[in-house]
């Protein structure tokens, strides 16, 4: 019996359940082929709010006493220039109370996948549709784990560190932009993406997010 390939997805919920101290997601959806199950994280109950494991263990051992100094909000897109800024942050940023998210909006978002199931010129087609789109998922989510990984390589706490795939809302660098007013102190994004065509003719999201009007730093690597 073939094995079923089991994905989560934290961004489908809509009110999601978040440790008061890291801001951690708590709660995921579990994407079952056929059908979706809420899943929540092992987690304490506190008068404060729900606290994750690691921000548990680590508040009882005394090593939680202030808030992080430093907030990035790393953006990457699975390209090398995205790899290098994630090795800059790990290299140059101390990890003592820094806090990272890792951010990668989608470019194509699941309506355009509904819409190629049913329209009839499309329907033969939307199973193929429907697997590219999940070779192109799991290889983004084996980059946020690499990246993920070379943060903790470089001293960051487990809780400090965090990675999201989110679907395209208003648009890639305008969901970036509205990410980086939850707080953050520094936008960190590779100097180059993943197609030098499109760097060239059509200037990338490093080159369209340095022309909107952003609050905080933006680091270009």
């Amino acid at each position: 019996m073939k094995k079923m390939d089991l994905r989560i997805i934290r961004d489908m919920c809509e009110t999601p359940y978040l440790c008061v101290k890291c801001n951690k997601q708590l709660c995921a959806m579990v994407d079952r082929g056929n059908d979706y199950e809420c899943i929540v994280d092992k987690h304490h109950s506190t008068p404060e709010g729900l606290v994750c494991e690691a921000c548990y263990a680590a508040e009882k051992e005394g090593r939680i006493t202030e808030p992080y100094r430093k907030k990035i909000l790393l953006a990457v897109d699975g390209s090398d220039g995205s790899l290098e800024a994630v090795r800059h942050v790990a290299n140059d940023v101390s990890a003592r109370r820094a806090y990272v998210l890792l951010l990668h909006v989608e470019t194509q978002g699941k309506q355009t996948h509904s819409d190629a199931g049913t329209h009839p010129l499309f329907r033969e087609q939307a199973a193929d549709i429907v697997e590219l789109d999940g070779i192109r998922r799991r290889a983004m989510q084996a980059f946020m784990d690499r990246a993920r990984q070379i943060l903790l390589d470089a001293g960051f706490p487990e809780e400090a560190v965090r990675a999201e795939i989110r679907e395209k809302q208003a648009g890639v660098v305008a969901d970036i932009v509205k990410e980086s007013r939850e707080g953050y102190t520094t936008i960190v994004v590779g100097r180059k993406g993943r197609s030098r065509l499109r760097d060239a003719v059509l200037g990338n999201v490093t080159a369209r997010l340095l022309q909107r009007k952003v609050d905080i730093p933006v680091w270009v690597v």
